[in-house]
């Protein structure tokens, strides 16, 4: 998907977010790509001074493209939340419904389309109060912003319903399951068992 995407639209017209909690040995390849959008993200710093006073001081970095770390993924939802807001307003001050509307009426400042990247989002349940912030800003972008250019691709080596709430579910106009072990793998992902033992290796539904 992502060589396609990549292979298919110039940088300007496709920036991409990653998110790959195996440390870089899934999308370390793709660093330093020009499709790669740059995020920033604050933090707030809490320091002490001489006299032992706590003060909390914003700390802003730049997210180049690809999140390594759990703790970041709630940032980066947080962002996207609040790009397709603004997006969204940008349409409706220009009376029209969809990004390639906008773009064909404002070819010198056209959007361009944002995909979100999941490489193993069973990885986010680790943390119980993160998993639940993930899946509410997930949801609501999936649903609320594909029409402004944001879109998302979830990726799982553990099909279940637990890893694929029912909610997210609804929202993700595509499903693709490969070969699934059980039928209930196959269900949680394609709501038939279809996709259970599927060959040769490779096939897919």
């Amino acid at each position: 998907f992502i060589c396609s995407l990549i292979r298919r639209n110039p940088p300007e017209r496709l920036k991409l977010l990653m998110v790959d909690l195996k440390g870089g040995l899934e999308f370390g390849p793709y660093e330093g790509i020009p499709h790669l959008l740059q995020v920033p993200i604050t933090k707030i710093k809490k320091t002490k001074d001489r006299y032992g006073i706590e003060n909390e001081e914003e700390e802003t970095k730049i997210l180049e493209g690809i999140a390594y770390d759990r703790d970041q993924v709630p940032d980066l939802l947080n962002w996207l939340l609040h790009e397709g807001e603004r997006r969204i307003k940008m349409l409706k001050n220009a009376e029209v419904r969809d990004i390639g509307r906008y773009n064909q009426h404002h070819r010198s400042n056209a959007l361009p389309h944002l995909v979100f990247i999941v490489d193993e989002i069973a990885d986010l349940k680790i943390n119980a109060e993160t998993w639940t912030l993930c899946m509410n800003r997930l949801t609501n972008i999936a649903q609320r912003f594909r029409a402004v250019g944001v879109h998302v691709i979830l990726c799982t080596q553990m099909p279940k319903s637990d890893v694929i709430p029912t909610s997210i579910k609804a929202v993700l106009p595509a499903k693709l399951a490969f070969s699934c072990p059980t039928n209930q793998g196959s269900m949680a992902i394609l709501d038939t068992g279809n996709a259970k033992g599927l060959t040769p290796a490779g096939r897919c539904i």
